[in-house]
């Protein structure tokens, strides 16, 4: 479902099971009224016939499936610790382009970051089980190189924040107090007419290009932790600290050679898991009394 622009991280596709369940209507409460149409009542037991009419075998299938994929990482042991984790919602964070971003995109899905943690863990163990299964050549490695030479080539990069005020005046009151010890970001929720302010004043890693020309001069000549004079643009005047830099890289076959082998074997799992889960389901007894 998700993927970097390099290519590096990919939620897998196949882990993102219906969650219709239509289990908890028990019989005993079948009479239970659970809507109402003016006079016409809506029971449980209808709802519940109703769901599996629509969703029925469709939701049983993939209460089987979670179950053989649990067993199967149960029997292989894996272990998918708190650290990997973390690594991985934060390749997400940064992908996504900050973790309020993120934020927002998970709570259009009604996804808390438990649960999407809880489908991380599932994707690392999943990923572990199939792994083995993936073969990728050297040749394959050397052609994916020479298709995307470009994309391991990185540019300078700089992570800053800002103040922006109307004024030259306001931004020098702004650098007093920054010199007295009181801090960037609670100055910039104080001060900064910039939607960034909520956020300290972050603006996260830009490059070359990607900001106003007084602006971007500014803050890559800065040295990381300095805070600029006022900068002029035509929004107004920036306060501009850096937070850190990236230094610009190129990228060869042999260095991203391990990068490129994992960005395969990403590419690679789902039909590996598809074959996996195939053979799996000949392994188990598997009854759905649903199926049409």
């Amino acid at each position: 479902m998700f993927k970097s622009k390099s290519g590096k991280y990919i939620v897998l596709a196949f882990v993102l099971l219906l969650s219709i369940s239509i289990t908890g209507c028990a019989k005993s409460s079948s009479d239970e009224i659970v809507g109402k149409v003016g006079d016409v009542e809506i029971t449980k037991e209808e709802f519940y016939n109703k769901l599996v009419e629509q969703h029925g075998e469709e939701s049983l299938n993939a209460m089987i499936s979670d179950k053989i994929i649990e067993l199967e990482i149960k029997k292989a042991d894996i272990q998918i610790t708190d650290e990997e984790v973390a690594e991985e919602f934060t390749k997400m964070e940064e992908y996504y382009g900050g973790a309020e971003v993120l934020a927002t995109q998970m709570a259009q899905y009604n996804m808390t970051k438990e649960t999407m943690n809880e489908n991380i863990k599932l994707n690392l163990a999943m990923k572990k089980l199939v792994a083995s299964d993936v073969v990728i050549s050297d040749e394959e490695i050397a052609e994916f190189y020479t298709a995307n030479a470009a994309m391991f080539t990185k540019a300078e990069q700089v992570d800053a924040s800002h103040i922006l005020v109307a004024t030259e005046e306001i931004a020098n009151e702004v650098i007093a107090k920054l010199g007295a010890g009181e801090k960037f970001e609670d100055l910039a929720l104080e001060y900064s007419s910039d939607g960034s302010a909520a956020n300290g004043g972050k603006l996260g890693l830009f490059g070359r290009g990607d900001m106003v020309e007084p602006f971007e001069k500014a803050a890559f000549s800065l040295p990381i932790g300095e805070i600029s004079k006022p900068v002029q643009s035509n929004f107004g005047y920036h306060i501009i600290k850096v937070n850190s830099k990236i230094e610009a890289t190129e990228g060869s076959l042999e260095k991203n050679k391990e990068e490129i082998r994992e960005m395969i074997l990403e590419s690679k799992i789902p039909d590996a898991f598809t074959g996996w889960y195939e053979q799996k389901l000949t392994e188990y007894e598997v009854i759905n009394n649903l199926k049409k």
